[in-house]
């Protein structure tokens, strides 16, 4: 991973060039998170390795058998044990693997690349059905009633502080300590992405949708341990076999490293968005799954296949470009000024045209640079 900084009107700009290199056949794509590749474990991805019951990637509303982890190791996770699977869903252009309770996969092989870790940043993106539960999201153990080991779930009223509808996450042990719970009313039906951070000697922090939320009360002291399997639909109070997860799972991401909360605020990225669907004008409402012309306090982006052309200037929070997208400015050589981070996979024909980072804090621009 190569890194370098540079000055843009006088704001500090963190450049991340990222090459995740596979020998998977399914769909390129890339992590949600833009972080240092080489330090992960686990990527699963709705968008590519969810296979259906002839070992085909799946089409919306089928069945997922089994679904394959990305990251190199041909880790498989499955359902043997009950005809309980997720179905392929999508939902606000994105798609997920979702969830009725007592559905689950689930992997046991994981267990030894787990087991021993001193640090590590989980990454798990969810839309919840319900906004007041106690449903888990994932486990690495059969569901015991104890929040340890390695558990994330949606709780009712939290043990440790009482507050209400609360996400909390626990490992190693059933210590107050090695929990974290997030602030109150933090349950939701709107998407989110969920961030758990581990370094032994340091407190765990928990992380909504690329800001930190809340930390632990203590400092954890001991390596990752007890992990039998790496459980997706259940959490540790779900051992009903009729209970679980109701909602949809997205994407899943473990690294064997703390990450930094610079590197976690990256996956503002994948945050609910407006989507180009066409070839067309920035001002053309057409051009956007939205019908609408994105407003300044938008998250964008510029979808693979689709020309984007500018009309005026503009102002955006945050701009996407996928891979096979492009964003120009047009001969006109119209104005960008963006608030928070860019990231640019694909094509941006700046022109003569100006952009301006006119945030208030570091802004980052992940991929590539040359523009």
């Amino acid at each position: 991973m190569g890194k370098q900084l540079l000055k843009l009107k006088n704001i500090e700009v963190l450049i991340f060039i990222s090459i995740l290199s596979t020998t998977i056949s399914f769909a390129q794509i890339q992590p949600i998170m833009v972080a240092d590749q080489s330090k992960l474990i686990l990527w699963l991805s709705p968008d590519s390795g969810a296979l259906n019951s002839l070992g085909n990637p799946a089409t919306i509303n089928q069945d997922i058998f089994k679904w394959n982890d990305l990251s190199g190791r041909g880790w498989v996770f499955e359902n043997r044990t009950s005809a309980r699977r997720p179905n392929l869903a999508l939902d606000g252009g994105n798609k997920y693997l979702d969830f009725v309770p007592g559905d689950f996969l689930e992997f046991a092989g994981i267990k030894d690349s787990i087991n021993g870790l001193t640090e590590f940043t989980l990454v798990v993106v969810i839309k919840s059905d319900n906004s007041d539960t106690d449903n888990g999201i994932m486990d690495g153990e059969v569901a015991d009633l104890s929040d340890d080991i390695l558990t994330m779930r949606y709780d009712k009223v939290g043990n440790l502080t009482s507050r209400s509808k609360v996400i909390k996450a626990g490992i190693s042990t059933n210590l107050a300590g090695n929990q974290v719970e997030s602030s109150a009313n933090i349950q939701t039906t709107n998407r989110q992405i969920l961030v758990l951070t581990y370094k032994r000697n340091n407190k765990l922090k928990l992380y909504i949708n690329g800001d930190l939320d809340q930390i632990s009360s203590a400092n954890v002291t001991t390596a990752l341990s007890g992990v039998t399997k790496f459980l997706i639909g259940k959490g540790s109070k779900d051992n009903a076999t009729t209970s679980g997860w109701d909602g949809k799972i997205g994407e899943i991401l473990l690294y064997k490293k703390e990450f930094s909360a610079d590197t976690i605020a990256s996956v503002k990225g994948a945050l609910a968005t407006i989507k180009s669907i066409t070839t067309g004008g920035w001002n053309n409402t057409s051009t956007w799954d939205c019908n609408c012309i994105p407003p300044s306090t938008a998250l964008v982006q510029i979808s693979t296949g689709n020309t984007v052309s500018l009309q005026s200037g503009i102002t955006a929070k945050q701009i996407t470009i996928k891979a096979g997208g492009t964003l120009d400015v047009t001969t006109n050589n119209y104005g960008i000024s963006l608030k928070e981070s860019l990231y640019n996979y694909g094509t941006l024909l700046t022109r003569a045209g100006t952009f301006s980072f006119t945030g208030t804090a570091v802004q980052n621009i992940y991929g590539n640079n040359s523009f």
